[in-house]
């Protein structure tokens, strides 16, 4: 599945390049409208919002193992509990 994922994410900035690469050759025709600055601010306001979902689904990763972290000892001390209290009852 990570493959896959890994391929999208090629294929995506493959398309990205593309446009660059169209942009940079048709640069002088395009320059003059002031058109460049626009698609350069355009990939930047891009690059930001790709940096902010990165980190949103950094923190949000962090908080789902926190909480496995929290349940998963909860669970062993009440699996210890239950242990102890077994063995008294049997002795």
């Amino acid at each position: 599945m990570k493959k896959v994922a890994k391929f999208a994410h090629r294929k995506s900035y493959g398309k990205v390049f593309k446009v660059l690469l169209t942009v940079t050759t048709s640069a002088p025709l395009l320059a003059e409208g002031g058109s460049v600055a626009k698609i350069i601010d355009l990939f930047d306001s891009l690059l930001d919002k790709i940096e902010d979902a990165l980190n949103l689904e950094r923190f949000s990763e962090e908080k789902k193992v926190e909480a496995y972290n929290k349940a998963r000892r909860l669970l062993v001390v009440s699996i210890n509990v239950t242990e102890s209290t077994l063995a008294d009852i049997t002795v």
